[in-house]
């Protein structure tokens, strides 16, 4: 497989490609061609559709061949300019990744556009934000630096838009897993982007960079459905979303919650079940009281003069409320 880079012929393409056998398509994919011109034609038959500069297509790239019959990475007749590399696939993958974090981050500013060069954005201390600042400046995109009016803090030096030509350039095989982080972290846990492993439709502005996901392998794609794949595992581990098992953790923290909710409510003694139905016992009371009598998943004895420390009672409160008014 000696295709490095994603190809691009800048003007028309006048010629033949020719695919040494007539088995169609190649069945396995290797790297991303981006196609400005013309319909190319393999063995007769149309190798590419209109609105190339928006089409990636992969395939095992040893199988073309120069009209000598000599094998080559891409092979063109003497009409065809010659391809102009523009760099690798993970490269371009990173770019797109990093234009969605940040048009993302930029808009929950309250920008209408994409991301500008000169933008910049507030992460307010949470950590998936935290990682996805360091990531964006570790890649180069989003450096710290003085900006015009004196201010020294970090800011797009790119637009979004042009991310993925900028970072096809560069070396940034040392710094994906930083950005399948970040954007795991920001997208699965901010941004509506399901982190279940079944088939589920993608929210509008992450569909781009799920495309790119599914080129590189970290997602399946079929029609407008995607779904994630065990190599984009590393990154939902590291952002806290999955177990070593692959089962998201906020599909497994529901479901504990809802068992312990379950389980205070068969257990809990009928007097405080009828309070409850009754409306005799007010929100802030039964917070109290679970704070003092429910613990690892039974009840207590308590008195009303031990001190009252919240460890997470007061979704408790109102699932128990709820499950009294619904029974």
């Amino acid at each position: 497989m000696r295709a490095k880079s994603i190809l691009a012929f800048p003007q028309r393409v006048s010629s033949t490609l020719r695919f040494p056998n007539s088995g169609g398509w190649p069945e396995t994919p290797c790297k991303a061609l981006a196609v400005n011109g013309p319909n190319g034609v393999v063995n007769g038959q149309a190798a590419f559709r209109p609105m190339w500069q928006k089409t990636a297509v992969c395939w095992k790239s040893n199988n073309w061949q120069h009209d000598n019959s000599n094998l080559s990475d891409i092979c063109y007749s003497g009409w065809m300019n010659q391809p102009t590399p523009i760099g690798t696939l993970e490269g371009r993958l990173c770019g797109h990744l990093a234009a969605a974090l940040a048009n993302y981050f930029v808009r929950a500013e309250g920008s209408k556009g994409p991301a500008r060069k000169g933008d910049t954005f507030w992460h307010s201390g949470m950590h998936a934000f935290e990682v996805a600042h360091e990531a964006l400046e570790a890649i180069g995109v989003f450096p710290f630096q003085k900006r015009p009016d004196g201010l020294a803090r970090s800011h797009f030096v790119v637009d979004a838009e042009q991310m993925p030509d900028f970072l096809a350039m560069q070396d940034v095989s040392d710094k994906i897993s930083e950005i399948l982080e970040a954007f795991v972290g920001v997208a699965c846990g901010y941004g509506g982007l399901p982190d279940r492993g079944n088939w589920f439709d993608c929210p509008e502005k992450w569909s781009v960079a799920m495309k790119y996901l599914s080129l590189a392998g970290y997602a399946e794609q079929s029609g407008s459905r995607f779904r994630w794949t065990e190599k984009i595992k590393p990154a939902m581990l590291a952002a806290n979303m999955w177990d070593e098992k692959v089962r998201p953790l906020d599909e497994l923290a529901d479901t504990a919650f809802e068992a312990e909710v379950e389980r205070a409510w068969q257990t809990m003694p009928d007097t405080l079940r009828q309070a409850i139905r009754s409306s005799n016992i007010g929100f802030i009371e039964l917070v109290k009281v679970l704070a003092l009598s429910w613990r690892d998943g039974r009840w207590h004895d308590f008195n009303q003069d031990q001190k009252v420390v919240l460890t997470g009672q007061i979704p408790l409160a109102h699932a128990l409320i709820k499950k009294a008014l619904s029974s």
